[in-house]
């Protein structure tokens, strides 16, 4: 029979990470009495780009940038096309300074009484309490097995976990309770959420004391539930990093018995439904807590949390880089990459930011003293 060796009474920290965006209007005014022509016209074009920023903050006032434990973020999606590329080009000048960047942590003292949920600014550094306005999670039962199967959209958070799935709105801050005559009881799934498509992708998992392989895709908006591919073996609580610009996730580390940790990196290749091995560590590794694609060097950040070190992996010349460990170790918790240079690694009591231009670490406090806390991934 397979164990629960996988998750230990001591989980201590994971998190969830959204960045939402208020973008800023942009107008520069030159008064240049030797050049009045130029004057006008400059005058003329940039009333026009603040019509088209006033359109854009108009269609994505309720919208997010989404930064994921993997490192990739896209936008909201607007009514008119045309103020896509204007909206690219702001996010593209000026990214962290016009959108406010959140990471959210649902928590509790119990894994059948996760009943807090608080959300932490990462530009000022102050952290807040959200609500739960109606209680379906405590319907929605246990979340133990839920610790990598929350994925959410832009506007929603989904848990899965079994034949059924909590979804938290970010705007109503309501849960729903979601169920679907395809699903079975697979506990311990990894997730992510496909934002081109609307579909939840579903990874491997337990069953019946079985662990599984198969890849699930549910479509959210239409309860289309297929099976879409298969993992190179058995596996469940696999880390997931997407990296947008080949359609692909990165999966690494996860169990493949009830003593056995992955010791290998693979390749899913959404578009192909191909899953490739790149890499086999040689010497076996320690469990690793989690780790992230950092998009400006094609690489994955791994965090392994029983002997605090801290390590990068680059994809294309497939070797390991040292760098400088956590200020404290941190178990059960996750890499969050905010798609610039900070990467942040959250506990129950601090949230540890590293800096991958600096190689350092710094911390800030939060305490809020509940010993279980679940995130979501975040594409």
């Amino acid at each position: 029979m397979f164990t629960s060796n996988f998750e230990p009474d001591n989980i201590q920290n994971t998190v969830n990470n959204i960045i939402s965006t208020k973008n800023n209007d942009i107008m520069n005014n030159n008064n240049n009495n030797n050049n009045n022509n130029n004057n006008n016209n400059n005058n003329n074009n940039n009333n026009n780009n603040n019509n088209n920023n006033n359109n854009n903050n108009n269609n994505i006032n309720n919208n997010h940038i989404i930064v994921s434990s993997n490192g990739n973020s896209i936008n909201g999606s607007f009514n008119n096309n045309n103020n896509n590329n204007n909206n690219n080009n702001n996010n593209n000048n000026n990214n962290n300074n016009n959108f406010e960047q959140y990471i959210y942590l649902f928590c509790g003292n119990d894994h059948n009484d996760i009943n807090s949920l608080y959300r932490f600014n990462i530009k000022n550094k102050m952290i807040e309490k959200m609500q739960f306005k109606n209680n379906n999670q405590r319907e929605f039962g246990t979340f133990r097995g839920s610790l990598f199967s929350i994925s959410s959209t832009r506007e929603s958070i989904y848990i899965t976990n079994g034949k059924s799935c909590l979804k938290y709105c970010l705007n109503s801050e309501k849960t729903k309770l979601i169920t679907n005559g395809q699903w079975d009881n697979t506990m311990y799934r990894s997730t992510f959420y496909d934002k081109i498509n609307d579909h939840i992708y579903l990874i491997g998992g337990l069953l019946n004391d079985q662990l599984q392989q198969t890849i699930y895709r549910w479509n959210i908006r239409t309860g289309e539930y297929i099976k879409y591919a298969k993992t190179n073996g058995p596996i469940l609580e696999a880390q997931l990093c997407y990296s947008a610009q080949e359609n692909s996730i990165y999966m690494l580390g996860g169990w493949i018995s009830d003593k056995d940790y992955n010791q290998q990196i693979d390749c899913f290749n959404i578009t192909d439904r191909t899953v490739t091995t790149i890499y086999k560590f040689e010497k076996k590794q320690n469990f690793f807590s989690h780790s992230c694609y950092v998009t400006k060097n094609h690489s994955l950040y791994i965090y392994i949390w029983k002997v605090n070190q801290f390590l990068r992996f680059d994809i294309k010349t497939k070797t390991i880089h040292p760098l400088a460990s956590c200020l404290k170790k941190t178990n059960f918790s996750r890499l969050l990459f905010d798609g610039d240079d900070s990467i942040y690694l959250p506990s129950n009591s601090s949230i540890f930011e590293y800096r991958c231009s600096t190689n350092s670490w710094s911390e800030n406090q939060i305490n809020i003293n509940h010993k279980y806390l679940y995130t979501t991934h975040r594409f």
